[in-house]
């Protein structure tokens, strides 16, 4: 019986040739992420939604419970964002939402036409999001029932009400799907490779 001893050459990142490097940065991402990477937008989310008015729901989980926002990406033509709750009337949001994202012209424009429909209906509107029983998660599988407790809502109130919350569901989603490519970059590859000091053979695998 004998006992051999081997030795392996380990690099940083940076020490290997580039293509090498996006090689060491597909089979990285091939696992997938392995953590709740969406958590920090659903807490932006959140607070963007109490800002215009949307009071999300609740569901309990095994961690307790955890917000009514749901979402499938980030490849096929049904994947999407939605969220269910309650709206009404939430003051100050045209001021609010600027302090919050004040290059967001998008939000913006949801806070600004949501504000003149309550201002038009005594800021008493409010309205029921609830699900279409869709197995899909994007905006249009969302239910918004609008409703007033003295005044008639006309059906283009009705429909804009929709609309908007919608708009927020797909803005949602994009920023969703921003923090997706930007966490499977090559760039954030780099920054966790660097901060953990990972090392790799010649051929890009982990040691």
């Amino acid at each position: 019986m004998r006992t051999e001893t081997t030795t392996r050459t380990l690099y940083l990142l940076h020490e290997l040739p580039e293509d090498v490097q996006q090689k060491a940065c597909e089979k990285f991402n091939e696992h997938g992420l392995d953590h709740d990477w969406w958590e920090d937008t659903y807490s932006d989310f959140e607070t963007i939604c109490e800002i215009i008015g949307v009071d999300i729901g609740r569901r309990q989980n095994s961690k307790g419970s955890e917000p009514k926002i749901y979402f499938s990406g980030f490849w096929s033509q049904g994947d999407g964002a939605s969220f269910f709750g309650r709206y009404r009337y939430a003051k100050d949001s045209k001021k609010k939402i600027r302090e919050h994202a004040p290059q967001d012209t998008e939000l913006h424009r949801i806070a600004d036409a949501l504000f003149d429909i309550q201002k038009a209906h005594s800021y008493t509107l409010a309205a029921e999001i609830t699900s279409l029983g869709s197995n899909y998660s994007h905006s249009n599988t969302m239910s918004v029932e609008s409703y007033h407790e003295t005044k008639e809502i006309t059906s283009e109130t009705y429909k804009e009400v929709q609309r908007l919350l919608r708009s927020l569901a797909d803005w949602l989603y994009k920023g969703l799907q921003a923090e997706h490519e930007y966490l499977t970059s090559f760039e954030s590859f780099k920054e966790q490779c660097e901060a953990n000091e990972y090392e790799f053979t010649e051929d890009g695998r982990l040691a």
